[in-house]
């Protein structure tokens, strides 16, 4: 008579995760944490004061967890403003550590809630910039609204996969723009095209060698009808050409797959 399988499945506790059992998303709040320590204080914007007191209903004596600036602490609630809430640092904690590869990716407003969702997944994959420019052949148009907003997404996309920094979210008038904010050198700056192109990402991404890890990269990818002649001509010399195969990839989906494959080949994955 054959025994059934038995599948042993060995569970390692995140060491990221000591001192959080009870963090949910909603617990976690940005501030702007200069120098911080434990014992000192705290003032929460009216934003997350709000979702702390108003909307969590938390009391004086109540937990909850601050971070920003890499940096993230386990607090006490002593002022239950809902303008300026005031926490007292307790237990500083052990963050998750930035990608061993500093990347910038540069995207293009997308229609629909698809640049919303790209900021979203960028902060995930641990992007330490973000910027979102115009484009010749845009379908959405972008505004400096549309950039606050999504400030405000890449800030609860880092509460929710818990990240200690929040990247920036700039805007650019132009791809061109988009690359100066960058500020990447020849070689590390890599347009994702898809035309008739030889170089691969992976290939652009193999001639820096053991300097993968110590150089910054930017990601540029186009919207939904690709970058014109004019705006491919204005990048010569900043930044290289590169493909990701055959396939034509959807404007929301290049940049998730370019970024995951300059963090597999870093080694991160």
């Amino acid at each position: 008579m054959a025994l059934p399988l038995v599948r042993c499945l060995t569970i390692h506790k995140n060491p990221y995760q000591a001192g959080r059992e009870s963090s949910a998303v909603s617990d976690r709040f940005f501030a702007n944490l200069n120098n911080p320590a434990v014992g000192q204080t705290v003032v929460l914007d009216a934003a997350e004061s709000h979702h702390l007191v108003r909307v969590m209903r938390s009391r004086p004596g109540d937990q909850a967890f601050v971070f920003g600036q890499g940096r993230e602490f386990s607090a006490v609630l002593r002022e239950a403003s809902p303008s300026g809430a005031v926490l007292e640092l307790v237990t500083e904690l052990l963050p998750p550590p930035p990608p061993s590869v500093c990347f910038t990716a540069a995207i293009p407003f997308l229609k629909g809630g698809n640049t919303d969702f790209l900021v979203e997944k960028l902060c995930e994959l641990g992007a330490a910039r973000i910027i979102v420019f115009r484009s010749r052949r845009e379908v959405a148009h972008g505004s400096s609204a549309r950039v606050t907003k999504l400030n405000r997404v890449a800030l609860e996309a880092c509460k929710q996969c818990g990240r200690a920094d929040v990247p920036v979210v700039l805007g650019a008038d132009s791809v061109t723009d988009a690359v100066g904010e960058g500020a990447a050198s020849v070689g590390r700056s890599l347009i994702l095209f898809e035309g008739d192109v030889t170089l691969t990402l992976s290939g652009a991404i193999r001639i820096a060698g053991n300097e993968i890890s110590s150089l910054p990269w930017t990601l540029i990818t186009g919207p939904e009808g690709g970058f014109d002649e004019e705006e491919l001509n204005s990048l010569r010399g900043a930044a290289t050409l590169v493909t990701l195969g055959p396939r034509i990839l959807r404007a929301e989906t290049a940049p998730l797959v370019a970024a995951s494959a300059l963090l597999t080949l870093a080694g991160d994955f």
